[in-house]
């Protein structure tokens, strides 16, 4: 039973969730961010929550109800920065999935939230060290001047609506400064378009993988250098000669890694990373695994 203290809580602060379990992902449906201009629909969305304990386990009459009654699907919590969405895929909630998919992806329609850039930290929140809050980075990136901020889960994903011509390079380089000044975190930072974003997904050259965490995507800051190509060379090369089964493939910003036996097995990714990443390669880059590079263009999309 949630009680009335908790609810009457977080209809006072819509974005405050501060619990961080899967039963509370409806409750964060239920925080409703018109709660102030209208108390009885808050009142009958407490009332549904009361009557009915059985909603922490993924009740589908709950999660239909509440949208109806102005529920906002994009609510987070503040430990992981997860919507009621993300929880339902993260526990496989198939059904709760498919019902709370289209409901998420209108309330970013109608308040015009479809980003069309992301903005990629390198080795933040990692064993404890690094540590950047996503609240305080979705502030940064506002602060810039961008809009449409979301951030999607801890290792530094920023999604945000930018001009058409404003320079990548530039954009990476002042999220960067404003991140050390604002934070006292250096991390380096590569920003993205949502449409390069969509050719990295078309461009992926190993469709037949099925498992998304043997495939990533490294994005650089810039196109990589003839030395630095051939070093990458190199280094599959070695991989090769080793009888390693792993890949490496460059297209445009983006290399993609292949690592059938597993990225943290990976003597060629580790190489490739520890390349991209010298003070001497001229770029700087980031891995995402290949769940969270389509899960992104699914967000800039809707």
């Amino acid at each position: 039973m949630v009680s009335e203290e908790v609810l009457a809580r977080y209809s006072r602060f819509p974005d405050r969730v501060t619990t961080d379990t899967a039963a509370d992902a409806f409750l964060a449906l239920a925080c409703l961010s018109y709660a102030d201009d209208e108390p009885a629909r808050w009142d009958e969305a407490r009332q549904i929550l009361e009557r009915d304990p059985e909603a922490q386990d993924g009740n589908l009459e709950l999660a239909r109800t509440l949208p109806r009654l102005c529920a906002d699907p994009d609510i987070r919590d503040t430990r992981f920065d997860s919507t009621p969405l993300g929880w339902a895929r993260y526990f496989g909630q198939q059904a709760l999935m498919e019902l709370l998919e289209p409901v998420t992806a209108a309330a970013l329609r109608h308040n015009g939230c479809m980003p069309t850039h992301i903005a990629l930290l390198r080795g933040i929140n990692v064993g404890g060290n690094r540590k950047v809050a996503m609240a305080d980075l979705r502030a940064v990136v506002g602060e810039l001047g961008h809009t449409d901020v979301s951030t999607y889960i801890q290792s530094g994903n920023v999604l945000f609506t930018a001009a058409a011509d404003e320079d990548t390079a530039a954009m990476a380089q002042a999220l960067a400064a404003a991140i050390a000044a604002k934070v006292g975190v250096g991390a380096p930072v590569v920003v993205i378009t949502r449409d390069e974003l969509s050719r990295i997904v078309d461009g992926n050259p190993f469709p037949a993988e099925p498992e998304p965490r043997r495939v990533h995507a490294v994005m650089l800051s810039e196109l990589p250098g003839r030395d630095l190509l051939d070093k990458l060379d190199a280094a599959a090369a070695a991989s090769d000669a080793k009888g390693a089964r792993d890949s490496v493939r460059v297209a445009g910003r983006a290399l993609y890694l292949h690592t059938p036996d597993g990225f943290g097995n990976s003597e060629l990714a580790d190489t490739v990373i520890k390349i991209v990443n010298s003070p001497k390669a001229g770029v700087t880059g980031t891995a995402r695994n290949w769940g969270t590079v389509t899960k992104l263009l699914a967000l800039c999309d809707g």
